[in-house]
């Protein structure tokens, strides 16, 4: 990544006012492939912190354009957050609303985002400046630019062809390993186990709660506060909420994905625009400085001295 986007910012040809849009179109076209969310954050807010200490960009602009890039993987089908929904959707009503449905939706809404970001920086008034010399810029080894076709590969499988996205991932992943790729012991110990124990504990608590009747008596609840004005809002507010102190994908969408379909059939609106508005309000609290990604892109901000006040 960090190879990649210097090439970008040197394709830019010196007009700064290009690089804030690379920076969040390689993010969301991470994002879109199902590259870990957290992972990928922290590597492009380094190099985004790195450019703009070069580029003298402002930093925050820089980092608010990989956290709006973020967003785009609710509606990934490859992402945690899309298989998650769709997990959901196909069992509450029988058809995956990624990428189909969340997908361009949820591309828009960053899109969106990322526009009223550039006109408030008044990123196009940045001055250019003479263009970096390309070959400052290191070559992509073959390990690389392997693990790049792996992920292509990876997507083939599971989106082109239908095979089992978790089959195709670690298939792909022991090849990559097997031909050298990286440390297996590195790689190993880099998976968040921690989270996959949450959101499992969390998909059996949930089905206790809906076992007993609570999910039920949280949707009554929900019901008297919504009408098909304010469901959608309120549903991305809530999530919002929740993500600032709560897991995204371990606790606020197997908790509250299941009181959408009686609420929208109440409300008379699409269940699927409920869940997207839901997601999306959760993931964009990445760029709340409470957030745990919040919170590590002012960290990695504040290493130039210049902006740490």
């Amino acid at each position: 990544f960090d190879i990649v986007i210097k090439k970008l910012v040197n394709l830019a040809g010196g007009r700064r006012a290009l690089i804030p849009i690379y920076v969040f179109v390689i993010m969301t076209i991470s994002c879109a492939l199902g590259m870990g969310t957290s992972g990928v954050v922290i590597l492009l807010c380094t190099i985004a912190a790195s450019i703009a200490k070069d580029q003298d960009i402002d930093p925050i602009f820089m980092l608010l354009s990989v956290l709006t890039g973020a967003t785009v993987a609710v509606g990934s089908p490859v992402a945690v957050i899309g298989i998650i929904c769709n997990g959901y959707s196909e069992e509450l009503w029988g058809q995956r609303i990624a990428p189909s449905y969340m997908l361009p939706h949820a591309l828009a809404l960053a899109v969106l985002s990322f526009a009223f970001l550039y006109i408030a920086f008044k990123g196009w008034k940045l001055e250019r400046w003479p263009k970096t010399k390309a070959e400052d810029v290191p070559k992509l080894n073959g390990k690389q630019i392997i693990s790049m076709l792996g992920m292509v590969v990876f997507i083939v499988l599971s989106i082109v062809a239908g095979f089992d996205i978790g089959l195709s991932a670690f298939l792909v992943a022991s090849v990559l390993l097997l031909l050298g790729c990286a440390d297996e012991k590195k790689v190993i110990a880099t998976v968040p186990w921690s989270s996959i124990l949450l959101i499992s504990g969390m998909c059996m608590l949930i089905g206790i709660v809906q076992q007993a009747g609570g999910m039920d008596l949280l949707t009554n609840v929900l019901k008297t506060m919504m009408n098909r004005y304010t469901v959608k809002p309120l549903y991305s507010i809530i999530g919002s909420l929740l993500a600032m102190v709560s897991s995204i994908t371990g606790v606020i969408l197997p908790s509250m994905i299941p009181t959408i379909p009686d609420i929208a059939a109440a409300a008379n609106v699409n269940p699927f625009a409920v869940v997207t508005a839901l997601a999306f309000g959760a993931n964009c609290t990445v760029t709340c400085p409470v957030s745990s990604m919040g919170a590590i892109a002012l960290g990695i901000m504040s290493t130039n001295p210049k902006w740490d006040s």
